[in-house]
């Protein structure tokens, strides 16, 4: 029993509204906050497709992220942990930024309201389609997921990617850093609390290399 690939969404549209979203709203972010130093840019999907948002921070707001984190007191291991230690633990953490937009109804959720609506309008023929074919069709689950996996979920991570290097050859995330200090990547709200990455084909080598030491310094502080 074969996959029905007759789903109807655009795949290019869809990377040209996340493209015109994204890099407006990138760059309005480094703009607003042109006094601080970012060092990471991610785009990020809800984990069953429903939303498109973003996910920034700066070394300023990681430092007062880690020292209002200090105020807790949570011991690591047998011991209370430096600023420079919940700095590390927090680095690439989902949790710390400002910048949170996993409400509804930001500006910068409604930038990319025509690309969530495009995603939630594939969601709902997915739904029928996974009703169809499993429920009513007998197909096996194991080989319906490979096949969604194949034909949607890893074109729309493709697309992201796309976007994410046409900005950067655009120097879009250079406005207030050096691109050897910016790691870039696609995330999924399903990700939280883990650290993904270094995505080698968003970043040059040296900030995949300091992505892995990072990586390592938060196991350490775990």
């Amino acid at each position: 029993m074969s996959f029905d690939q007759t789903i109807d969404f655009d795949f290019d549209a869809f990377e040209a509204e996340v493209y015109g979203a994204a890099r407006a709203t990138f760059g309005k972010l480094q703009r607003e906050y042109s006094n601080e130093t970012f060092y990471t840019f991610n785009l990020v999907t809800g984990n069953v497709l429903q939303y498109v948002t973003v996910f920034v921070n700066t070394e300023e707001e990681l430092t007062r992220n880690a020292a209002d984190a200090l105020t807790t007191r949570i011991l690591f291991g047998d011991r209370l942990p430096s600023l420079e230690d919940r700095k590390c633990h927090l680095r690439h953490s989902h949790h710390n930024t400002k910048f949170d937009f996993g409400e509804t109804g930001t500006e910068i959720n409604q930038s990319f309201a025509k690309a969530t609506a495009m995603l939630q309008a594939l969601r709902s023929q997915l739904d029928d389609l996974e009703e169809r074919l499993i429920e009513d069709e007998g197909m096996d689950e194991d080989d319906y997921y490979d096949q969604l996996w194949d034909t949607i979920n890893e074109p729309i991570d493709t697309v992201l990617t796309r976007v994410m290097q046409r900005l950067d050859a655009e120097g879009i995330f250079e406005a207030t850093n050096a691109r050897k200090n910016v790691h870039l990547g696609i995330l999924s709200s399903a990700d939280r609390g883990e650290l993904m990455g270094p995505f080698p084909a968003l970043n040059p080598p040296e900030v995949c290399a300091q992505y892995v030491e990072d990586r390592k310094a938060y196991e350490r502080t775990t």
